[in-house]
């Protein structure tokens, strides 16, 4: 079955590719009808993620922003497609980035980067990096998708324009091991995802939720006394994203535990409140809840 839908998507989309994405942009808005009136794909799981994350709401503002989402989605996936067919100049005028000084910098001082982002605007854009930095290898750390076929489809895709994907599983091993061997790089890891059970062992306060998170990224940055950075992500208008790198610590290893971990979530965060249309609100993101004994701790 799963080699089936790949088959059909081979056939009656990757053909047409090259049209502009203005027409693609056609099928994102029967996209989006589809997703919300006709199947009402995880409807639910939205709107109660967006109620527990702004409980201050009103009905009415938690039913525009999830519209507006929906919008978005349809739109986030006619542009990850469309990954296939632009060309370099195209995705480079499309997806800029600023206050790239971070990475140069740290490449002077013989130091790796480890960029921090979330599930929100295009992250799938963000592998078109590699077009605006020289001479230094780029990572992205990823989470394999559960259907093989489009698992490699996209593998593909991410590496046409330069950068280097790892599963999540092999990550900490390939980055430290390219850093023993001399090589200075740039990885991007999303941080947003739900950890598996046996890998939960922090978990801050995101969105008015206790949340399991990730501590990987952050170890492997304290370990190679990697500079550190978030990725911020901007919106400007269908098809154009913005795209900056913020600075968050110059050396890791000096960091306090967790220190690195709550200052992304409170980033992210920020980000969210400022247009929370553009962060992945279908995911199931808190259905593992925050242990009894950890909450009397905190009493």
């Amino acid at each position: 079955m799963k080699a089936l839908g790949f088959y059909i998507f081979l056939i009656f989309f990757r053909p047409f590719l090259w049209l502009p994405l203005r027409v693609w942009y056609v099928l994102a808005d029967f996209l989006y009808v589809v997703m919300y009136y006709i199947a009402g794909y995880r409807k639910r799981v939205v709107a109660k993620n967006l109620k527990r994350a702004f409980p201050e709401k009103e009905p009415e503002w938690i039913h525009a922003i999830t519209k507006k989402y929906y919008k978005h989605l349809a739109d986030y996936f006619i542009e990850s497609l469309k990954l296939d067919a632009f060309s370099k100049p195209t995705l480079k005028k499309r997806c800029t980035f600023r206050n790239l000084e971070l990475i140069a910098d740290a490449n002077k001082k013989g130091r790796d980067v480890i960029i921090f982002l979330g599930h929100y605007a295009n992250w799938e854009w963000i592998t078109s990096m590699p077009l605006w930095i020289e001479n230094l290898q780029c990572f992205t750390v990823y989470k394999p998708l559960k259907n093989k076929y489009f698992d490699r489809y996209f593998l593909k895709i991410r590496q046409r324009f330069g950068v280097t994907p790892i599963p999540m599983k092999r990550s900490a091993r390939e980055i430290i091991k390219f850093h023993n061997e001399g090589k200075r790089s740039v990885s991007g890891l999303i941080a947003d995802q739900n950890p598996g059970s046996f890998d939960v062992r922090y978990w801050v306060k995101f969105l008015n939720q206790d949340t399991a998170v990730f501590e990987g990224g952050e170890k492997i940055a304290q370990k190679l006394g990697a500079a550190v950075g978030y990725m911020k992500m901007k919106k400007v208008r269908r098809g154009y994203y913005e795209t900056e790198i913020i600075p968050m610590f110059d050396d890791a290893s000096k960091t306090e535990p967790h220190e690195i971990t709550r200052k992304y979530f409170e980033l992210l965060e920020n980000d969210i409140r400022e247009r929370p249309e553009l962060w992945l609100w279908s995911h199931k993101r808190w259905k593992r809840k925050k242990p009894e004994e950890l909450i009397a701790e905190e009493l």
